[in-house]
């Protein structure tokens, strides 16, 4: 009995916070580094930059944060999200407030196949960076108001679509020149320069866009191209980059002179808004017609102060010279408001006469119509996409008119 109370009173009882105490001690200091690998599921983004995960596989799993500092030096090429199987690195850590062994992650790399390309993009972006071409005293700026846009890119997406839409809502009289091209797959690497090289060499263009749409890693590998990267920055004509979705980067993006993170973002940087313009210059407009208004109010405040002045010293003869000199001064003063007015209305006319050319209006001025289809308001664009009895909503510059079609006259002399 005696044996069994001294038994009692050596045991030792840890606290809840000194038994996570020393977990977390003996973990971190036997696991200071381990490579993990295995898929990520549970993926959660905080706007902090942190990122908290699951490490999983068919019946085990523990959990890993990787903290925004170390996820800056991880490769752009690298998404990171559910599903993608990676190796990590880091070390084991105890959270004592869940009583939760997790992974602090330092690096993550990809999985054989996909490490290749990753490795292959690092050294290639090392290599032109140390030849600066990624330098930003060597990118050319943007012309504010382009006079036409060369598109790079693939005739069969939507990337082409959207920024020509884009485009005729904000500066309907910008020509888009597209140079086609595969954006995908084996040889695109060559076509995209063939088309740089000829949108770069006709001088058509102010500006060029090479985009496309997201995709993996090997999607996107022809704008890893380093071939096209040095047709990039030989390039007279600025590029903007717009390839991807926001966290895809390729060498292209690097060497351009202008990164958009998607291809419509692009045509927002490229395309003025009509519609700001036309503020702008009504602005200008208003400022320079208060400013010749407050001018001339002050020269007459000095000229009528001289005078007040030579009558209060009443010398008829220096009154009369003063007057004479008054006329002339505000002759002169009225002769080179004048001068500045035409000089001003005349740099208005003339943006004026750029503002009408882009006038939406002017085709339905010159007797065109536009045509919807009346019962979804689809607008139509060829006779091909017609066929008798349909219905038509044409638009003009003062109205509407219903109408049916009868017969449909192709331009190769089919009817239906």
């Amino acid at each position: 009995m005696d044996d069994e109370n001294n038994f009692e009173t050596k045991r030792e009882v840890y606290s809840v916070g000194q038994l996570c105490a020393l977990i977390k001690t003996s973990l971190e200091n036997d696991f200071s580094r381990v490579y993990v690998s295995g898929e990520i599921s549970n993926f959660r983004e905080y706007d902090s930059g942190h990122i908290y995960f699951t490490i999983k596989e068919s019946k085990a799993s523990i959990a890993a944060v990787l903290f925004a500092g170390a996820r800056r030096a991880l490769s752009p090429l690298l998404k990171l999200k559910d599903g993608v199987r990676a190796v990590f690195t880091g070390r084991v850590s105890f959270y004592p407030d869940r009583g939760q062994c997790q992974i602090i992650v330092s690096m993550v790399e990809p999985e054989e196949g996909e490490g290749d390309l990753f490795r292959k993009f690092e050294e290639l972006k090392q290599k032109l960076w140390a030849e600066g071409l990624f330098a930003e005293e060597r990118k050319k700026p943007l012309p504010w108001y382009p006079r036409a846009v060369a598109l790079v890119t693939s005739t069969g997406g939507a990337v082409m679509h959207d920024i020509i839409e884009t485009s005729a809502s904000r500066a309907p009289g910008i020509d888009i020149l597209v140079y086609p091209s595969a954006v995908q797959g084996e040889g695109a690497a060559r076509e995209l320069i063939k088309a740089i090289t000829q949108a770069d060499a006709n001088g058509l263009a102010d500006i060029i866009i090479i985009a496309r749409g997201g995709g993996s890693i090997e999607d996107l590998w022809p704008f890893n191209s380093e071939e096209l990267a040095r047709t990039i920055a030989a390039a007279g004509t600025p590029i903007v980059s717009a390839v991807g979705h926001e966290p895809d980067f390729t060498i292209c993006d690097f060497v351009a002179d202008l990164r958009a993170p998607t291809p419509s973002t692009a045509a927002l940087h490229v395309f003025p808004d009509r519609d700001a313009l036309h503020d702008a210059l009504s602005s200008y407009a208003q400022r320079l017609s208060g400013a010749r208004a407050f001018r001339l109010a002050r020269a007459r405040e000095r000229l009528q102060s001289r005078s007040a002045n030579i009558t209060q010293r009443g010398a008829r003869s220096r009154i009369e010279y003063l007057a004479q000199t008054h006329d002339a001064l505000f002759a002169e003063i009225k002769s080179r408001i004048a001068l500045r007015m035409g000089k001003a209305q005349a740099r208005l006319a003339s943006l004026g006469i750029g503002l009408e050319k882009h006038n939406p209006m002017l085709p339905f001025q010159k007797g065109f119509a536009l045509a919807r289809r009346t019962e979804t308001g689809e607008r139509i664009r060829s006779a091909a996409n017609l066929k008798p009895n349909d219905m038509l909503t044409l638009l003009f510059e003062d109205g509407t008119v219903d109408s049916q079609i009868t017969s449909v006259r192709i331009a190769d002399g089919r009817a239906e």
